[in-house]
């Protein structure tokens, strides 16, 4: 099987200077989109958020078990600091 290449873009919202939430979306516009709803409630004194290409190595196709994983999920994730 020929590699692949899968593009995904990141949304990185940071509080205070700690990284809390990232969410993965598979086109920059969806991804610029949730960066204007975070920024709608942001303390723009404190707090930022960022957008983010992530190009990541595919040699397969993921099985049934695996696309259930977050590995291969495309999902948001709330970091704790």
């Amino acid at each position: 099987m020929r590699t692949k290449f899968e593009k995904f873009w990141v949304a990185v919202k940071i509080e205070r200077g700690f990284p809390v939430e990232v969410k993965c979306f598979r086109s920059a516009i969806s991804a610029e989109k949730q960066e204007d709803i975070w920024r709608d409630s942001m303390n723009i004194d404190y707090d930022e958020t960022g957008v983010l290409e992530a190009v990541v190595k595919c040699n397969r196709k993921p099985n049934k078990r695996e696309m259930r994983e977050s590995c291969f999920k495309v999902q948001s994730t709330r970091l704790q600091h």
